[in-house]
């Protein structure tokens, strides 16, 4: 029984894995719909990954923030954490910067950080 207990357990973290690695080829990093008479998206590639900056259009930003989404390092930004960007960008008018860093189980965290440094 104890034995059978371990196998159903490794095999229910197998087919996490699985599906989190099934869900990150769909995911898509690109900020969504967004007005673009009040905001300015800049892509850029730096240090290994994608790099947005994100300011309000028609306005001089001498101050920005650096938004690092959640996910564990396992998901990309979501379209809920891109919307508080923009919105917190228009409301504030700071300037975001949103590095897409390299996620697992392709890429380490140690990567992720060397990105982000």
């Amino acid at each position: 029984l104890h034995l059978s207990l371990r196998r159903q357990r490794q095999m229910c973290i197998r087919d996490r894995y699985k599906l989190a690695v099934k869900r990150q080829k769909k995911q898509d990093y690109n900020p969504p719909v967004y007005n673009e008479n009040k905001i300015n998206i800049r892509s850029v590639f730096e240090k290994g990954g994608m790099c947005f900056y994100v300011t309000p259009k028609n306005a001089s930003v001498k101050e920005y923030f650096m938004f690092l989404h959640g996910g564990g390092f396992v998901s990309q930004m979501s379209r809920n954490e891109w919307r508080f960007v923009l919105d917190t960008v228009e409301s504030t008018g700071y300037g975001a910067v949103v590095p897409v860093y390299p996620i697992a189980p392709d890429h380490s965290a140690a990567e992720a950080v060397d990105m982000l440094a």
